[in-house]
């Protein structure tokens, strides 16, 4: 009777462990849908093949898997970047490596209920930056690993109708491209030069209604300062047309300005404009374009342009440092009035695997700017390199030469899995 029970418990680990690896290598990469979806499980009590108790995995066991599907994946990210001042020689330049890797997980269950979570580690490249005027010239900032929860929520359709996200989440609102007076929730400004928005999320609790021709959302935004009191509420209704849409939206929050905003988009001829405008303290708005121009068959350059202003913005770059050390302005929010211009070509028949973007912003106030040519080149699906350049120019005390950098190149190696 021993020997048969240690058979049996052997002989039960056994399908544990076969059944563990079998989940395990089910997992596969995903790309977070803005609202949850159901798994098709049509399959789940029909196609038995590969599960049968000889297998190791029931069709009961089976069933449990395609039930509630999880998934993993995540990406890894080395960068070099080479800094070099105006006074320095090209030998005397800082060079700094940076690392940082995602991960995330993705549950999604046979009722509709999504469960996501993403991690993000960064040692940071630090050097001088060409759009940075937050340290002094010459001096890195902290080169510290950090750890952060980049997104964690929960998402569910109610009455078949409505759709709930709760938990720190990732959005964005608003028209433009460069710059988003609109975009109320994030309190930090997106890196207009950046492929994709690196921004952590939002701790909100947010309600989308889509109806016909009409989104409507509503959303509460945690403070903070941890009082229950101070939580903002962001409401904002998107009205679509023929070849375009209309959204208004507000933020109010308790002993603070009511902001108001008022974006559109709309499509006239062969050209795509849009436009943003503010309302809080200051006026702030951008306008802007983009227009495709076929070059061939099959390739196309897109040109845009946009102009901001910005009502809390300085005239003159004499304030500059003044508003920098009081923390009372950021980068890119300095000036009074920028433009920006961008050229992308992707992937052309001449260069299959690349994408180029030249991109530029110039604070019309101080009359500087910042020149950015970026390639990126897929060497294989998982794999992506890119090379940017960051080029300074204009008068010495504007905004983009307040830090005398001269020239600030990153090279980066990107991996998915």
């Amino acid at each position: 009777m021993r020997e048969y029970s240690i058979m049996k418990q052997l002989s039960y680990r056994t399908g544990s462990v076969t059944m563990f690896a079998t989940l395990f290598i089910s997992f596969s990469r995903a790309i977070a849908d803005d609202f949850p979806t159901t798994p098709n499980t049509s399959t789940t009590t029909n196609d038995q093949s590969g599960f049968s108790q000889e297998a190791g995995l029931s069709a009961n066991d089976k069933a449990i898997s395609e039930r509630d599907r999880a998934e993993i994946g995540g990406r890894v990210r080395i960068e070099g970047v080479y800094t070099q001042t105006t006074k320095q020689k090209p030998a005397d330049a800082n060079m700094k490596n940076g690392s940082g890797a995602e991960l995330y997980l993705d549950a999604k269950s046979e009722s509709g209920v999504r469960s996501f979570l993403r991690i993000r580690m960064e040692q940071s490249a630090a050097g001088v930056s060409a759009t940075s005027a937050t340290s002094a010239a010459g001096t890195d900032a902290s080169t510290s690993p950090s750890l952060s929860v980049d997104e964690a929520k929960i998402q569910a359709t109610l009455w078949h109708k409505l759709f709930l996200t709760a938990g720190r989440q990732k959005m964005k609102f608003g028209a433009a491209k460069f710059f988003n007076p609109t975009d109320f929730p994030n309190q930090q400004m997106r890196d207009p030069f950046a492929r994709e928005d690196r921004r952590p999320g939002v701790d909100a609790l947010k309600l989308h209604l889509p109806l016909e021709d009409m989104n409507i959302y509503a959303i509460a935004l945690a403070s903070k300062s941890e009082v229950f009191g101070d939580t903002a509420g962001y409401g904002r209704a998107e009205f679509a047309f023929s070849g375009g849409e209309v959204s208004v939206s507000a933020l109010s929050k308790r002993n603070q300005t009511t902001k108001y905003g008022i974006d559109a988009s709309a499509a006239v001829r062969d050209i795509d404009a849009y436009t943003e405008v503010a309302f809080d303290d200051h006026e702030r708005y951008s306008a802007g374009f983009t227009y495709d121009v076929q070059i061939s068959d099959s390739d196309a350059i897109s040109l845009g342009a946009e102009y901001h202003h910005n009502g809390n913005g300085l005239a003159g770059s004499s304030q500059y440092f003044g508003a920098l050390a009081s923390g009372t302005h950021t980068p890119l929010t300095l000036g009074r009035d920028y433009a920006a211009a961008t050229i992308y070509l992707a992937k052309p028949q001449w260069l299959k695997h690349s994408t180029l973007i030249f991109s530029t912003i110039a604070n019309t106030a101080d009359n500087s700017a910042t020149l950015v040519p970026q390639i990126f080149h897929e060497i294989t699906p998982e794999i992506t390199a890119s090379a940017q350049l960051m080029m300074p120019a204009g008068k010495s005390d504007g905004e983009f030469r307040m830090m005398n950098v001269l020239t600030q190149a990153t090279l980066a190696l990107e991996a998915i899995f």
